[in-house]
């Protein structure tokens, strides 16, 4: 993956379409950022990750997050057991 920095200047001495030429013509990813205004870092590094682990673990199906639906009180010291510790946790690596 190629990553461009600094897209927030204005006179870029590389431009957009020459990244992506160059990456394209190497069979890499291309993505902008700048780390100055924050822009294009999440989706750079979320595009990086995913596509490591599709290369380790390639028969896996990438799931969005679930969202947790449960309310836990982390002070209570009179309960026995928790529901959600009691559960086992899955993912790619058992």
């Amino acid at each position: 993956m190629l990553i461009g920095n600094k897209v927030d200047l204005p006179d870029k001495v590389i431009t957009s379409e020459m990244g992506a030429e160059f990456a394209r013509q190497n069979g890499w990813g291309f993505l902008e950022v700048s780390a100055k205004t924050d822009q294009g870092i999440k989706a750079a590094f979320k595009s990086l990750i995913t596509n490591v682990y599709t290369l380790v673990c390639p028969n896996h199906v990438i799931e969005q997050p679930k969202v947790a639906t449960e309310t836990i009180t982390l002070n209570n010291q009179n309960s026995k057991s928790n529901p959600t510790q009691d559960k086992k946790k899955g993912g790619c690596c058992k």
